[in-house]
Order: structure tokens, then C-alpha cells, then sequence
């Protein structure tokens, strides 16, 4: 964005540094989408939103990504912009979770949602091969 001092648009610096992703709604309010380490990956999360905003229904998420030969796992309805991936309130780091034959793993806390998404890919990726 021409106007926004971060580049992107809907992406605002926060007071602790951090970026805070937010999408405007029709009537005149404003969604919070996450607070994030890095423009790109607040601006990420804004991106996915609106793709979500625009696909039909029946559209499946974004394709996986790919980071150090790792397929990251995208999500269209996940604030994070990842599948797994959480922020941890009153902290603003990321948690990665995944869910496997009925348990909830915890996987680790991160700084930024990218790092949390590489864990939970390298863990789903353990498990499959497993």
C-alpha cells in the first residue's frame, strides 16, 4: 500500500513491535486477523482472508506451501494464515498443535507463526512416515 507506512495493506505496527494483521467488514468495523513477527506474514494473513472472502463455499484452502522442502500446511479460515498454528494469548508467540488418533500434541512455542508452521509440518510429516 502507497499509504501504509508497512508496505502492506491492513498490516499496522503494533507498540510491542509486532504486526497486527485486521480486515475491514461491510459495516464500517473492523476483524482482527492475528498479530504476527514480520510484515509479510501479517500481510499472509490478510491475504488468506480475503481468498476466503472471495472463494466459493465448496473451495478448498490455498494449496500447501513449500518452505526448506517442507509442504506448510495453509489454512483460509485460520487467523494465522496456518493449519495447526495458534496465538497464544497474552503472549503473542505461536503455539503448533496437531491432533492424531483422537490426542491433542503439543508440539512447541515459536516467534513467529512461520517457525510454528515448520514444526507442525516436520510433525505431520514424522507421522505420516511413521
Amino acid at each position: 500500500s502507497n499509504i501504509n507506512p508497512t508496505g502492506y495493506k491492513n498490516v499496522f505496527k503494533t507498540k510491542s513491535g509486532r504486526f497486527e494483521a485486521k480486515a475491514g467488514t461491510s459495516n464500517g468495523t473492523s476483524t482482527y486477523l492475528g498479530t504476527y513477527g514480520t510484515t509479510l506474514e501479517a500481510a499472509v494473513a490478510y491475504a488468506l482472508h480475503v481468498q476466503s472472502l472471495e472463494a466459493p463455499e465448496s473451495a478448498q484452502p490455498a494449496a500447501l506451501d513449500e518452505c526448506d522442502g517442507l509442504q506448510l500446511h495453509l489454512s483460509a479460515t485460520n487467523p494465522t494464515g496456518y493449519k495447526g498454528v495458534y496465538v497464544k494469548r497474552g503472549t503473542g508467540r505461536f503455539e503448533a498443535k496437531v491432533c492424531s488418533h483422537g490426542q491433542l500434541h503439543h508440539i512447541g512455542n515459536f516467534d513467529t507463526a512461520l517457525q510454528a508452521a515448520e514444526a507442525y509440518a516436520r510433525h505431520v510429516q514424522s507421522l505420516e512416515s511413521a
